[in-house]
């Protein structure tokens, strides 16, 4: 199914003498390159084949409180800021497991810009979970960021439990690292330039090391069914069904649904 969005009726579009010239979020250039339209009851308005989460119709500065009329630009676009959430998976092995995750944690506050929608901390020992819980509670306010733990049977890190900790997901985008590993400050920022100001398709950014540097759409994700073992119906046997190359196998004609981490943090994708 082909996808068509217009600017008709958009706050954000600019016009001359009944005819489109431009968007006030420079988005044209980038969405419709070659500025293909319609002209309807004598008005000619641009039209293109992806969708815009900026459209917003004179119906929404109604609904704006005062603050937010001033610069319509940025309300918009920290609308559409990306809401991300955390999958931190708890490293056992190291000597200072409670100080790699209180490194995490701080990494994840200290963001340049943006604040978490909620954190799940994957847990294979379950002697921490009184600490973790009361981490968590000591830094988050819950109203603000959700915080869950999840408990593991296994201590190595596997996409099946991203598929546990995706209970608590909620829509957005999802982060996976490891208590102790850098996350960049401007991880946020990263995905809101892509998305909304370099109007670049993102889909999956594989992981660096093992599931670190994951990020998806938790939508993707629940669409593709995660992460799981299915029965072979022939063989009676468990086969591993991996998210990532259920993504890899979507058709798509866009290079950009899908770039290794290097290519995201560099801005080379």
């Amino acid at each position: 199914m082909k996808v068509e969005t217009h600017c008709k009726g958009c706050v954000f579009a600019e016009y001359k003498n009944k005819k489109q010239i431009g968007c006030k979020l420079n988005r044209v250039e980038l969405l419709n390159p070659e500025k293909t339209g319609k002209t309807e009851d004598g008005k000619f308005e641009f039209v293109f084949n992806r969708f815009c989460n900026a459209y917003r119709p004179k119906e929404w500065k109604k609904v704006l409180s005062k603050e937010e009329k001033k610069d319509l630009k940025q309300t918009v676009l920290g609308e559409v800021f990306p809401r991300l959430g955390m999958f931190v998976f708890l490293d056992t092995s190291s000597s200072n497991t409670i100080e790699d995750l209180k490194y995490t944690i701080k990494q994840i506050k200290n963001q340049t810009r943006g604040t978490p929608r909620y954190i799940v901390v994957i847990n294979p020992g379950v002697e921490y979970n009184e600490e973790i819980q009361a981490l968590l509670a000591t830094e988050f306010d819950f109203e603000e960021t959700e915080y869950h733990i999840v408990l593991s049977l296994v201590g190595q890190m596997d996409l099946f439990l991203v598929g546990e900790a995706f209970r608590h997901a909620k829509n957005g985008w999802i982060f996976v690292t490891t208590s102790g590993e850098d996350i960049p400050e401007n991880l946020f920022e990263k995905i809101d330039n892509r998305m909304n100001i370099d109007m670049k398709r993102l889909v999956l950014v594989k992981p660096y090391k093992k599931m670190n540097g994951m990020i998806f759409q938790s939508a993707v994700y629940k669409f593709l069914d995660g992460h799981k073992a299915l029965v072979d119906p022939e063989t009676r046997e468990k086969v591993r069904i991996n998210f990532i190359e259920k993504v890899e196998a979507m058709a798509s004609d866009n290079p950009d649904n899908i770039c290794e981490w290097e290519e995201f943090i560099n801005g080379t994708a």
